[in-house]
């Protein structure tokens, strides 16, 4: 009985880690970029872990679709309204642990072009921050024109720290399978990266890197947050979401989107409309043509199944 316990007890620690090492990142990095504060984050990583609770950690692009959303309520209702849309998105979370897995979103064109489009939105919008070039812009058009405008000045330090941590991130789980099943490569890239910058930037003040100490300036307010969380470079955290969103696409299901004409046209109107006309009208417009396509499915199957009959 007794080591039943010790394996059981040791399970939910292992499980509890690699929650954790999994929502830090995340939750640390939509803080940052959606300009909320700590205890922004704290929230952020309960919502995080709710949702994980029940979702595999492999399968996490909603997490991506989220930040996203946050990022836009952010910049155009303030951080109030993020706060807001955040606890919303707690009590929708805490509603999926409840859920049947059949009532939940089945793959399809539509799910697997609004996945790509939010992994290219996610590159877009935070490439700015990888390589340090102060572009700016609320979605993929303002972006790119910003990119075009401003040209290619990037921090190369800031580069070297998001290089490291891109390398970390793809090479970490297949090299070290058993230990990064437990703790997550992006924390173990954003830790190594912050430990880096200790040693190449003593000082935060003085340094040309963007940090989150400067960069966020009184965002973190409690000291023990601007001294240890301050110091990680935000290069880091900007490729903690574009590798993890790129991670989390479903490349299987987008083959399958090719199969027939209905399903590329669906492909391709989601990607184009999210790109084009941003993030949340594509989302809109992917929800109706979700609904739209999964009635013609439907229908689809009910003529074939009187057909046979």
């Amino acid at each position: 009985m007794n080591t039943k316990n010790n394996k059981l007890h040791k399970k939910i620690f292992l499980k509890f880690i690699s929650l954790i090492t999994t929502v830090l990142p995340l939750s640390l990095s939509a803080a940052i970029f959606t300009g909320m504060n700590f205890s922004g984050m704290i929230l952020i990583s309960a919502v995080l872990m709710i949702y994980l609770c029940k979702t595999d950690t492999k399968k996490i692009m909603p997490v991506f679709s989220a930040f996203l959303i946050l990022l836009y309520v952010s910049q155009t209702l303030g951080t109030t309204s993020a706060f807001v849309t955040v606890f919303i998105a707690g009590i929708v979370s805490a509603a999926l642990l409840f859920l049947p897995e059949q009532f939940r979103t089945q793959s399809s064109s539509v799910t697997s072009g609004f996945s790509l489009a939010t992994a290219l939105t996610v590159t877009v919008l935070l490439t700015t921050h990888y390589f340090g070039i102060g572009a700016s812009g609320n979605d993929v058009k303002e972006m790119i024109a910003s990119y075009l405008s401003l040209g290619f000045h990037p921090n190369w330090r800031g580069v070297l720290y998001g290089t490291i941590v891109m390398v970390i991130m793809i090479t970490f789980p297949r090299k070290f399978k058993n230990f990064c099943s437990v703790v997550k490569a992006p924390f173990i890239a954003v830790v190594f990266t912050l430990i880096l910058n200790f040693f190449l930037n003593p000082s935060y003040m003085i340094t040309a890197i963007n940090e989150i100490g400067t960069f966020a300036q009184d965002t973190f307010t409690p000291q023990i947050a601007l001294n240890i969380f301050g110091r990680i470079p935000v290069h880091s955290l900007a490729v903690v979401m574009i590798v993890g969103a790129w991670e989390s696409v479903k490349w299987g299901e987008i083959k399958k989107s090719f199969s027939s004409p209905v399903s590329i046209i669906c492909f391709a109107i989601t990607v184009i409309s999210t790109l084009y006309l941003g993030y949340v009208y594509g989302l809109i417009i992917s929800a109706i043509l979700y609904i739209i396509n999964n009635v013609y499915h439907k229908k689809l199957k009910s003529n074939n199944s009187n057909q046979s009959a």
